[in-house]
C-alpha cells in the first residue's frame, strides 16, 4: 500500500475512532452522575435519620409523643435505606463508581489523542502508524475491561446520538442529524 493511502486510512481510523471514543465518555459520564446520585442519597438518609431520632430523644425525653411520631416515620425510611444500602453492596455501587471515572478519563484522552492523529499532517507515515497502534492497543485495553461493566444498548443509542449530535454526522439509521439528546424512535441513535 502506497504511503499516501497508509496515512489517509490511518486518518480515517483515527476518526472513526475518536467519535467512538467520545460516544463511550459520554456513557461512563452518565454513570458517575447516576452513582454519585444514589450513593451521596444513602449516605445522607443513613446519618440524618438516626441523627434526628436521637435529636428529637434528647430534646424532648425517651417518653415523649414526639419521640414515637419520629420512631414511627423514621422506621420505614431507615428499613428502605438498608434495603437500597444492601443491593449497593451486593451492584458494588462504588467499584462501579471507581470504574466510570477512570473509564470516562481514560475515553476522553484517546478521544483527544485519535484527534490528534486523524488531524495531524506532519508526521511520516510510519511514526503515524506506531502511535496509532499504540492508542489502539490502549481502546482494545478499555473495551476488555468494559466487557465486565454491563454496558447496556440503550447506552450504546445514547452515546452514538451524543456523538452524533456533537460530530454534527447523519445517522446510519435514520438518515438525520441530531440536533439535542430527545430519543427518537432509531435504533441506532435513539430508542433510549
Amino acid at each position: 500500500m502506497p504511503e499516501s493511502e497508509k496515512t489517509e486510512k490511518i486518518k480515517l481510523d483515527s476518526s472513526d475512532k475518536s467519535f467512538h471514543t467520545f460516544g463511550y465518555s459520554h456513557i461512563f459520564e452518565k454513570r458517575i452522575k447516576w452513582y454519585l446520585k444514589y450513593i451521596t442519597a444513602l449516605k445522607f438518609f443513613g446519618i440524618i435519620v438516626p441523627l434526628a431520632i436521637g435529636a428529637i430523644a434528647l430534646g424532648y425525653g425517651a417518653n415523649n409523643n414526639v419521640l414515637i411520631y419520629a420512631i414511627v416515620i423514621g422506621t420505614p425510611i431507615i428499613i428502605i435505606q438498608l434495603i437500597i444500602s444492601t443491593l449497593s453492596i451486593v451492584y458494588k455501587w462504588d467499584d462501579e463508581l471507581s470504574y466510570s471515572f477512570e473509564a470516562s478519563n481514560d475515553y476522553n484522552n484517546l478521544y483527544d489523542e485519535f484527534r490528534k492523529l486523524y488531524n495531524f499532517s506532519g508526521q511520516s507515515s510510519a511514526e503515524l502508524e506506531k502511535k496509532y497502534e499504540v492508542l489502539s492497543t490502549k481502546l482494545n485495553i478499555r473495551e476488555q475491561q468494559n466487557s465486565r461493566h454491563k454496558i447496556t444498548e440503550k447506552e450504546l443509542r445514547t452515546g452514538m446520538r451524543y456523538s452524533l449530535r456533537e460530530h454534527k454526522k447523519e445517522c446510519a439509521g435514520c438518515n438525520k442529524t441530531p440536533t439535542d439528546m430527545t430519543p427518537s424512535k432509531c435504533g441506532v441513535c435513539g430508542n433510549f
